[in-house]
């Protein structure tokens, strides 16, 4: 399943870029919290209502850095710890990119498998997928903050 999400923050490419070593260091965390994001989604619709609420911890892998003229990529991976095959691993990219002399992007484009073959197809497209696109919402919305700290403004838009 592909998920993406999208944001701008209403800076110039340079600085925003400049600001990437700070945000690098604080994607475990960020990651870890925008999975449990999601799955507090998971909770208000699954059977045991609103109380219910499974924490699960994610284990964040970035990849090298690839820079062109007008955009940073970071490949991602995250994953649940502890019982892999009951959960899907996101293969992603944060891509950063120049949109205009104030205006950079950031976005992030992933996939996944729904574990459990046809039946977890079959939940993810009912609502796990919500979940999917929740945490990866969550992630670059955190980003855009971090970037735009220092007065610049942020919008977001899921695809």
């Amino acid at each position: 399943m592909f998920v993406q999400y999208y944001g701008e923050v209403a800076r110039p490419y340079d600085e925003v870029v400049g600001r990437c070593p700070l945000v690098q260091g604080q994607l475990e965390g960020w990651a870890r919290d925008s999975y449990r994001d999601g799955e507090a989604i998971r909770a208000k619709m699954g059977p045991r209502g609103e109380d219910s609420f499974v924490a699960k911890t994610v284990e964040l892998t970035v990849g090298d850095v690839v820079e062109s003229t007008d955009a940073r990529r970071i490949p991602l991976t995250w994953e649940a710890t502890g019982t892999p095959g009951l959960f899907p691993r996101m293969d992603a990219e944060l891509v950063i990119a120049r949109v205009g002399e104030e205006l950079t992007q950031v976005k992030i484009q992933g996939h996944y498998d729904p574990p459990l073959g046809g039946v977890g197809r079959l939940i993810d497209r009912a609502f796990l997928h919500r979940i999917a696109e929740a945490s990866t919402k969550e992630l670059v919305d955190q980003i855009i903050d971090e970037l735009a700290t220092g007065g610049g403004e942020s919008t977001g838009s899921v695809e």
